[in-house]
């Protein structure tokens, strides 16, 4: 049994109601997220051009829109949460690291916001969908 197969066992063994609920509330944030990002693509494009990687601008606004969009979907409902999760992470780490930077300490940032996500999707990487989930679900459905 590799590394990957015994934390997917000890997580489904441990992995509580309260957990459920938390990823159903990610997904719904990173979903909401990606809308408002939509409604305002020209805000999100000023502040990815204030990043060292503006001559990508396109893309990485496209990227954020459609990942936030469609993990926050996956995460949401439980389909494929670490695949989802791992396309996620470069958004919040770019987020914190290059976006939010200059107002890392500021008493309104949405810095803070940026952490506890990035946190929670870290957490979601180790613990997956959970019980309340359509991955469950299908693997009960199809025994």
């Amino acid at each position: 049994m590799n590394t990957f197969q015994k934390i997917d066992l000890w997580t489904n063994k441990h992995h509580s109601i309260f957990m459920d609920g938390l990823r159903i509330l990610l997904g719904l944030i990173l979903f909401i997220k990606g809308i408002q990002f939509g409604l305002n693509i020209t805000d999100i494009k000023i502040l990815v051009n204030q990043t060292p990687l503006n001559f990508l601008s396109f893309m990485i606004v496209h990227y954020i829109i459609m990942v936030h969009l469609a993990g926050g979907l996956m995460i949401l409902l439980g389909v494929a949460t670490r695949i989802a999760v791992i396309f996620q992470l470069p958004i919040l780490i770019g987020a914190i690291l290059f976006v939010n930077r200059s107002e890392m300490f500021s008493f309104y940032s949405e810095n803070g916001l940026a952490i506890i996500v990035l946190i929670l999707l870290v957490t979601f990487l180790f613990y997956g969908s959970g019980k309340l989930s359509y991955d469950e679900f299908m693997k009960h459905s199809a025994a």
